[in-house]
């Protein structure tokens, strides 16, 4: 029987920009698709020119961020750029790879742009019509 994936937990999530700016009803929505992920190292998360539409966090570990003239960065879990998705653009610009055994989530990037969008409007207020 397969083991139900295991859900990023809500506190940690609360760290990450930018679901950290989500409303409650809006922030549980993602937290239910919120799964983790553990890879060994050297494992490839994305390589260059992938077109993937995910938000990619590194919770634990190191993650290894590859250009064409080597190693331009390394992530490691829990630090200051670790609370931004890795190498958001699309297509990838990088490629991602684990430096050794690793813990992320990743998520759809356009359910949160709905998401962060409905919190946007939902904060809109008419005053006249």
């Amino acid at each position: 029987m397969a083991q139900a994936p295991k859900l990023v937990d809500k506190a940690t999530l609360k760290t990450l920009v930018p679901p950290q700016s989500l409303n409650a009803e809006n922030f549980q929505e993602l937290a239910r698709k919120a799964v983790l992920e553990e890879l060994p190292g050297g494992r490839v998360i994305f390589k260059k020119g992938d077109v993937d539409r995910k938000a990619v966090y590194v919770l634990s570990g190191e993650v290894e961020l590859v250009g064409e003239s080597g190693v331009e960065a390394t992530i490691t879990g829990g630090s200051k750029e670790a609370k931004h998705p890795l190498a958001n653009q699309q297509p990838r610009q990088l490629t991602a790879r684990t430096k050794g055994s690793v813990t992320l989530t990743r998520f759809d990037s356009d359910l949160l742009d709905i998401l962060l969008t409905w919190d946007q409007l939902s904060g809109i207020e008419v005053s006249d019509i």
